[in-house]
């Protein structure tokens, strides 16, 4: 009986756990516009390059369908992106996409990243040198907006996506719950008679 209840408990706690879910924005604007050099790095209008599920690659330069780079949206001043959402949810972790390539074309990544008050610095290297790479930043964000700050160092910052995770109560499903039920009933009935016949 009581290794049937540890099973029960140990159900419960796992199934009453959390796990990351991922929450889109519904938009999100820019305190200044994408820059030009070689090729434009604008947004689109309205802004939605960060959030379209569309990643670049390490050789930033690539046409992958829509014109050379077209995936990367740069700066070459400080930038603060507010991004807005249905309802409030807790934002728990941010990726930014960045791009590297600071030894061929200047391009760089930010020295900080500020979202909603909690700044975090970023190691010059933090990305390979001409390579893509998420950059994970973790914390606790509540609210309809966020707010994420880009401090440029010299150079051109490149981001092709921000994802956001929120962390939600995972519910078991009603079926497990009654399977485990019937278990411990079982245990219970079998508990019962052994104790019958032992007395």
């Amino acid at each position: 009986m009581r290794r049937v209840a540890s099973l029960l408990a140990m159900w419960f706690a796992g199934a009453l756990g959390s796990r990351a879910q991922s929450v889109a924005p519904i938009s999100y604007a820019e305190s200044s516009a994408g820059s030009t050099g070689l090729f434009t790095y604008f947004d689109t209008t309205p802004p939605s390059k960060l959030t379209d599920g569309v990643l670049g690659v390490d050789a930033w330069q690539t046409d992958l369908g829509n014109g050379a780079a077209d995936e990367w949206v740069a700066w070459t001043t400080d930038s603060a992106l507010t991004f807005t959402f249905t309802g409030s949810p807790t934002v728990h972790e941010v990726q930014i996409g960045f791009n590297r390539d600071d030894l061929g074309d200047n391009v760089v990544l930010p020295g900080s990243v500020m979202i909603n008050g909690t700044n975090f610095t970023i190691a010059p290297d933090a990305v390979p040198e001409q390579t893509r790479a998420f950059l994970n930043f973790d914390g606790t964000w509540t609210g309809n907006t966020l707010e994420v700050d880009l401090t440029n160092v010299g150079g051109y910052i490149f981001v092709d996506e921000v994802r956001f995770s929120e962390t939600v109560s995972a519910i078991p499903e009603p079926a497990a719950g009654a399977a485990l039920l019937g278990l411990a009933m079982l245990g219970i009935g079998w508990r019962r008679r052994r104790s019958l016949r032992e007395g």
